[in-house]
């Protein structure tokens, strides 16, 4: 697909669009780019996972990770440049990966997709949409991404969500059949089948990760629902500090299995020693 005459459009209206820059304005959206780094991934799954809900905090963390492999493939497939990459002067980030689809643009519309189907809320589906198109905006302020890229994310991120949502029970079902040792085969050879199937082989990170995080799930004991504010405050806290901690002082690739294993397993493991885990 040949991109070139609209890209020429968007660069035309994104240079228009440089008249809103300001000092204040441009640091804001350089500290929005951090919501799209695979920390804050982490972190975010973190939260939904110990502070609200433990089933939908696990179903976040592998739809962002199929998420991220599909984007990593059609980055490849579509192999389109960044406007910060064709004209220098309106990017205030660089980045060197393609540029279709957009990455963030894709994993947040998924992400709050799911999240929305959980809390069923319409506070929550205003808010959401509102975050969604700040996190989409700021990209193609920063000069990473052309509007073409946002909306191309937005349409291949509710694909992956409208997939995942149809195939969850039906995996759901087949995995409570099954003992942990065919659970961890399972899980190993489905982020190897990934791997081995992708286009681009620089998401090594992405198994992992996801292979440190199913075998959490697997093998750690079940963990009561938080039944109050301080458990729903405490432990999201002690998983990101260890996920910040493990980041400052591990390399990879040992830092992505360990932080799959600490973000499931963790809290779960450290329940044996209190009483707030199921029996």
């Amino acid at each position: 697909m040949n991109f070139e005459s609209l890209h020429q459009m968007e660069l035309a209206w994104m240079q228009k669009l440089q008249a809103l820059h300001s000092p204040f304005l441009d640091q804001f959206m350089i500290f929005m780019n951090y919501l799209d780094t695979n920390v804050f991934y982490l972190m975010l799954v973190a939260a939904i996972w110990y502070a609200y809900d433990q089933q939908c905090g696990k179903r976040l963390f592998f739809l962002l990770i199929l998420n991220s492999f599909a984007v990593h493939d059609l980055k490849m497939v579509f192999s389109e440049p960044r406007p910060c990459q064709l004209e220098p002067t309106l990017g205030l980030l660089t980045a060197r990966s393609y540029g279709f689809p957009s990455g963030a643009a894709q994993a947040w519309i998924s992400s709050f997709l799911l999240l929305a189907c959980s809390v069923r809320r319409r506070w929550f589906w205003i808010v959401g949409s509102l975050l969604v198109l700040l996190v989409s905006f700021s990209r193609v302020y920063l000069g990473l991404h052309f509007p073409s890229d946002i909306v191309g994310g937005w349409i291949f991120g509710s694909a992956v969500f409208f997939c995942f949502w149809k195939c969850l029970p039906w995996v759901e079902r087949l995995l409570s059949k099954q003992g942990r040792a065919i659970k961890s085969i399972l899980s190993l050879l489905f982020f190897s089948g990934l791997y081995l199937l992708g286009l681009n082989r620089t998401v090594e990170y992405l198994v992992l990760v996801g292979i440190g995080g199913s075998l959490g799930m697997i093998w750690a004991p079940a963990l009561a629902e938080p039944t109050n504010v301080l458990q729903r405050l405490y432990r999201p806290a002690i998983v990101v500090a260890g996920i910040v901690l493990m980041k400052a002082i591990i390399a990879q690739p040992a830092l992505s299995l360990l932080n799959g294993l600490w973000l499931s397993a963790a809290l779960p493991l450290s329940s044996l020693f209190k009483r707030d885990h199921q029996v």
